[in-house]
């Protein structure tokens, strides 16, 4: 993984951002491959892409390395996963953001489903 740039913004909300990007990449390129927001039994809202990756792709990451060793870890990680143009153009996932994208959603179905019948959110509104 390639180290991300020093930031003038906390790690928590740089790690928002990736998220949310990749999470708006992942979705564009669902809709542009198939023509449909529909993944399965659910729409692809960016939301729930979002919490998916909070869940099981960060989540993952702290519980095998600890809080703060995972978060850069899970950061390192999300930083791969969208294109280094991303303040500048639409994001666009890197080849290792589809293979982590597709895997997530490949293994995801039932505890995804299960969480997105909640409507939580990982933002307040």
């Amino acid at each position: 993984m390639k180290k991300p740039q020093v930031s003038v913004f906390p790690p928590e909300l740089t790690t928002a951002l990736y998220r949310r990007a990749i999470a708006a990449a992942w979705r564009a390129m669902h809709l542009a491959e198939t023509g449909s927001e529909m993944r399965g039994p659910h729409r692809m809202t960016v939301d729930r892409i979002e919490m998916a990756i909070a869940l099981h792709v960060e989540s993952a990451m702290v519980n095998e390395y600890g809080e703060a060793r995972g978060a850069a870890a899970a950061l390192a990680l999300l930083t791969d996963m969208v294109e280094p143009t991303l303040l500048t153009a639409p994001p666009v996932l890197t080849p290792r953001g589809c293979e982590v994208m597709t895997e997530l959603y490949r293994t995801l179905p039932a505890a995804f489903e299960k969480f997105c019948g909640t409507s939580a959110s990982l933002y307040r509104h």
